[in-house]
């Protein structure tokens, strides 16, 4: 592991079906994950460990975290995983319950913390964390020894798209959980599919574009009943893209989103 700073690799958004071959939306979320893990492997830059924020899976399928699991071995680092609003529980458990890819709540690598929070709200796109995850927030914060604290989520903690299924209903609840404690240092999240960096509150706001493919998001919301997410946002297919984080024992981090496919 690198003396200077832990190397850390970011993917979201993968939508893996059952069925390889089939698409969502104009992409093949299997080819496009492909295409990103061989971006990766030819890269010098090697991560210390992975990070997947969610919807790991479009039809909540056995075969798709099972897929996921077995493509995530070319890196040959560990990998936590956060379900999304389109993930299945007990079929991630079961996929994810041991081995070098896992759903944990909370985790020591280096000197760095990494917290793990549900913001699945069953049968909806939008995020809650709710009583019980930001209770455990809250105490793993306040048992925790003050190192630095990477919280990763798939729902952003600061609002990117003004329609209500790309929100996180209750980020500002997030916000004062993390009030008393400085150490956590930045959210790790994806689901708007998108690249986002900003700081709310004292706590850094990172988003990371979908392995996928991209969305342009509309500038305010539609009238009427909200409408499918791919319908009202402009579709970008032929780009996806990944986020590489070095995180120093002092706090600081780098960062920075690597695109792959067309920049147009």
């Amino acid at each position: 592991m690198d003396s200077v700073a832990l190397r850390v690799l970011h993917l979201t958004d993968i939508h893996l079906f059952a069925d390889p071959a089939q698409r969502w939306g104009q992409a093949n979320p299997a080819a496009a994950l492909e295409q990103v893990l061989d971006a990766i492997v030819a890269d010098a830059w090697r991560p210390d460990f992975c990070v997947v924020t969610g919807d790991l899976s479009d039809d909540g399928s056995d075969s798709a975290y099972e897929q996921l699991r077995d493509a995530l071995a070319v890196l040959e680092v560990p990998a936590f995983v956060v379900p999304g609003n389109h993930d299945a529980a007990e079929p991630m458990r079961r996929a994810f319950a041991a081995g070098p890819v896992r759903w944990v709540r909370s985790a020591e690598v280096g000197a760095w913390r990494i917290v793990a929070l549900d913001s699945q709200l069953e049968g909806e796109a939008r995020g809650l964390l709710g009583p019980d995850e930001l209770t455990a927030l809250a105490t793993t914060l306040r048992d925790g020894d003050g190192r630095p604290t990477l919280v990763i989520l798939h729902h952003p903690i600061a609002p990117i798209c003004p329609m209500p299924c790309c929100q996180l209903e209750d980020g500002h609840a997030f916000f004062a959980a993390c009030s008393a404690y400085p150490n956590v240092k930045a959210a790790l999240a994806g689901h708007v599919h998108c690249a986002d960096d900003r700081v709310l509150h004292g706590v850094r706001s990172l988003v990371t574009p979908s392995t996928c493919l991209q969305a342009e998001h509309p500038a305010q919301a539609p009238d009427g009943p909200e409408p499918p997410f791919l319908e009202v946002h402009a579709i970008s297919a032929a780009r996806r893209g990944y986020r590489k984080l070095e995180l120093f024992a002092d706090g600081r981090i780098e960062t920075e989103v690597v695109w792959v496919g067309e920049q147009g």
